[in-house]
């Protein structure tokens, strides 16, 4: 999964806010909009006009373009406290989305050629009664069982027809 522009863009703007100690209502005053426009936008909510992500960066003195370079790197020094591969994009998306996401990426982690996991993790994961670090952790040994599986199975084969 790649970073969009908003998730680089929300990234650095939560960032310069914490270094600079400047509260989400004073910006929002300061760029004359309402709070619940600007926490929105840092939500991810809503994305912002191009002419409304020109004026917040202005604000800290950078370009938009800046803010995005600001919003990769912090992303790419962050990777490795992830608990799992893309887990900073996947908590931005809607939690509606975020199941299948972590699907896909168990799949690409571990070669698994099926997309293979217990229906009972949606549903548990639905019910919040399973975090996304585990649900990935349980799929993905779900998937190295099948992928082990279906190697062995293939290696049988080829022994078998010599």
């Amino acid at each position: 999964m790649k970073l969009t522009v908003k998730d680089k863009f929300i990234t650095a703007l939560e960032k310069l806010l914490k270094e600079r100690g400047i509260t989400q209502a004073e910006l929002a005053r300061r760029l004359g909009i309402s709070k619940q426009h600007l926490h929105n936008i840092i939500k991810g909510r809503r994305s912002g006009s191009d002419e409304m992500r020109e004026r917040i960066a202005n604000f800290f003195g950078l370009t938009f373009e800046q803010m995005l370079s600001i919003g990769a790197q912090i992303a790419a020094e962050h990777k490795e406290d992830e608990p799992f591969p893309h887990y900073r994009e996947i908590i931005l998306l809607p939690r509606d989305k975020r199941f299948d996401a972590i699907v896909e990426i168990a799949k690409e982690q571990t070669g698994c050629p099926f997309v293979v996991f217990d229906p009972a993790l949606r549903e548990k994961y639905e019910q919040r009664e399973l975090s996304e670090q585990e649900v990935y952790e349980a799929i993905k040994k779900h998937m190295e069982t099948v992928r082990d599986a279906v190697l062995k199975k293939e290696e049988t084969e080829k022994r078998v027809a010599k």
